[in-house]
C-alpha cells in the first residue's frame, strides 16, 4: 500500500512575500511599499529589477545599445549570477543625471548661445 508523504517546502511559507505583504514578528501581515528595499530580520521587502528589454523599451533603444552602455559600465546595473538587472529607481536617477538644458541666446548681436 502506498502511503502519501506530505512535503513541505520551506519557500512557501514566504509565499506571500512576493505579492507585497510581509509578515511580521508577531505574525500578522502587513502592507509594504514595492518601491522600499529593506531587511530587518525575517521581514523583507523586494523592489522590483528591470531586465534588458525593459529598460531598452523604457529609453527607446535597442537591446544591443543597453549592452554597450553595460559594457561600458555607463548605466548602474545589478549582476545576479550571469544576469544582468537594473534597479528601477537608479535608472531614473541616471536618466535624471544625463539630462542636458537646453542653450539660452544670448543676444542678437553676439549672434551666439550661451549654455547654462
Amino acid at each position: 500500500m502506498r502511503h502519501s508523504i506530505d512535503r513541505v517546502n520551506p519557500l512557501d511559507d514566504n509565499k506571500h512575500l512576493d505579492e507585497g505583504v510581509i509578515s511580521r514578528a508577531d505574525g500578522r501581515p502587513e502592507e509594504s511599499s514595492a518601491s522600499d528595499a529593506t531587511s530587518v530580520g525575517r521581514e523583507r521587502v523586494r523592489r522590483a529589477l528591470l531586465d534588458i528589454g525593459e529598460v531598452s523599451d523604457w529609453l527607446g533603444t535597442s537591446h544591443r545599445h543597453i549592452r554597450r552602455l553595460i559594457a561600458e559600465r555607463r548605466i548602474p546595473f545589478i549582476k545576479v549570477g550571469h544576469f544582468i538587472r537594473f534597479d528601477e529607481q537608479e535608472v531614473s536617477e541616471w536618466i535624471d543625471d544625463c539630462r542636458v538644458t537646453p542653450a539660452t541666446p544670448v543676444s542678437p548681436a553676439s549672434g551666439g548661445y550661451h549654455a547654462n
